[in-house]
Parts: structure tokens; sequence; C-alpha cells
């Protein structure tokens, strides 16, 4: 935090964050901020069981909002990495400075959230916060499965600066509950780019009633969008795969709507 922050490294067997726990690499100053970078042999687990807006039991790099510095990148590797109930993973800036990059590498992706209303959903996102100027992180995944239920992942710009890409390539892709892989923009800032590639089968299916930015109703799916109100371009959008599964109400969808 502040001029020249230190780096942050965790490295062991099986590491957990629960119990109202965080881990933060916060931008404050002029200078780029260092990376967080967690590999565990076995597993990573996120993991949070109540609803706390000062917590959010949270894997954080933050550009704040008075800084001119980038935020720094968040690496995770690990075989197996879950991010359970009301967890987040968030890589934003609310200044000048870019958003740091979050980047898995990992055999199983898990995103397992609640999806009962709407603080009861994973995040794990890049967002150009209102009023910044600085560009959001890319997203990037390389893992052999992922499965996201009741999971906003993704990222999106509500500023000036434009929202970082979305870049996800695995054997098998998941998305039920309402969950969705996004790149969207609110603001004067333009959307990402999205590239899925699943080597073997994109499963989407289902909605949930939690309430998603004012909506009532939340499709799982692939979504590219310009909001309504909003003056940034949308972003495009490649998926490629073996098998395409769509059921149940879920999309595919890039929309104009600003």
């Amino acid at each position: 935090s502040g001029e020249g922050g230190g780096r942050i490294q965790v490295q062991g067997t099986r590491n957990t964050l629960q119990d109202n726990s965080a881990v933060r690499s916060e931008t404050s100053g002029n200078l780029t901020g260092e990376d967080l970078v967690i590999r565990g042999s076995e597993q990573i687990l996120v993991d949070a069981d109540a609803y706390d807006p000062a917590v959010r039991n949270s894997l954080s790099t933050n550009t704040l909002a008075d800084s001119k510095g980038d935020g720094g990148n968040m690496v995770l590797e690990a075989p197996l990495l879950q991010v359970l109930n009301l967890a987040w993973i968030t890589s934003d800036t609310r200044g000048a400075g870019d958003a740091g990059i979050i980047s898995s590498q990992t055999d199983t992706l898990e995103a397992i959230g609640r999806g009962s209303d709407d603080f009861s959903f994973i995040r794990i996102s890049s967002r150009v916060r209102p009023g910044a100027t600085g560009n959001g992180g890319n997203f990037t995944v390389d893992a052999q499965r992922m499965v996201a239920a009741d999971a906003l992942i993704g990222t999106n710009t509500s500023g000036e600066g434009n929202a970082g890409n979305v870049m996800v390539e695995v054997d098998s892709l998941e998305l039920i509950g309402g969950s969705q892989l996004q790149t969207l923009t609110f603001g004067n800032g333009n959307a990402g780019k999205m590239v899925v590639r699943a080597s073997e089968l994109i499963d989407i299916r289902e909605v949930t009633e939690f309430l998603i930015f004012g909506e009532g109703v939340a499709s799982s799916g692939l979504f590219t969008s310009a909001e309504p109100d909003s003056t940034g371009s949308g972003g495009s959008m490649i998926v490629e795969t073996e098998q395409l599964r769509i059921a149940e109400g879920g999309k595919i969808t890039s929309n104009a709507l600003g």
C-alpha cells in the first residue's frame, strides 16, 4: 500500500482463506503496486459464510481513488482452486492507474455461490469503478475443468477507462445457476474482448432469481454488453468448442443497449 509496497507471496500445500479474512494489495501512490501470488501444491480455498461488506472474505489487488500507479497482478496456481459461498476475488481501479491482471492456472476451478439474494453470489472480477480513468485488468483462466454456480466472473467498467479482456482456456466449462462470464460497460469506457476456448464441452443452463443489476432473474451464459445509459462500446466475443450445450434458459449474448 502507498509508495513502493512489497510483493505478497503465499506458498503452501493447502492455502485457506475464511472466517472474515482478507489478503489485499492496494496501490494508493504513484508507483506500480506489487503482485499478489498464491501457490498451493494441492488447493487454494476462499470461503465466506456470512456477508461482511468491510471484509467479504476476499483476495484483492486494488488501485485506490487518488492513486496514479497501476495495481499489482494476482496469480493463483493450484491443482484445485475453490471460491465458495460469499467469497470475492477482485482487481479494481478507482483512480488513474490501471487495475492488475487476475490469472488462474489450475486443474479445476470451482466457483460455487449460494444464489438466494443479491449478496449471495461469488464475484471474480476486475472492475473500473465510477470516476476512474484507469483501465481494468484482464481475467485469464487456464484449467482442465471450470464450473461456476451462482457466480459472476469477468470484467466491467462504470468509469472512463476500458474494461479488461476475459480469456478462458479449458477442457470443459460448466455455467449453471445464473452464473455468467461477462465483459460489460456501464460508463464511457469500452467493454473488453471475450475469448472462450473449451477443447471438449461448454455446458450453459439454468436461471436464478437472485438480483443482478436490478433484474429479478439472471440467465447463465456468456455476455458482452454496452448497458443502458453507457456511451462505451460493447466487446467482441469468440467461442470455440467441440460441443456446445445450451438449455433451461442459458444464453450467449452480445448487446448494445446504451
